[in-house]
């Protein structure tokens, strides 16, 4: 069970790490130009689900601060 349990938690540490490099992409590529801080706050995340909310947002936001309105 232990084993078990530290691969679930190794790969959904990768699926963050993806989800945070992703949605800096978009950003990035959109021309949205996220701050240190909301660059910061993306990295610093450990939660997919407001990793993947914040990636949905990214898509069609006019500005990088609409990406991170709580």
């Amino acid at each position: 069970m232990t084993t078990m349990k530290w691969k679930s938690e190794f790969v959904e540490q990768g699926h963050v790490q993806t989800r945070r490099q992703d949605l800096l992409k978009v950003l990035d590529l959109r021309g949205l130009r996220p701050t240190e801080e909301e660059r910061a706050r993306v990295g610093s995340s450990t939660d997919l689900a407001q990793l993947d909310q914040w990636f949905e947002r990214s898509l069609t936001a006019a500005t990088a601060a609409e990406v991170f309105t709580d």
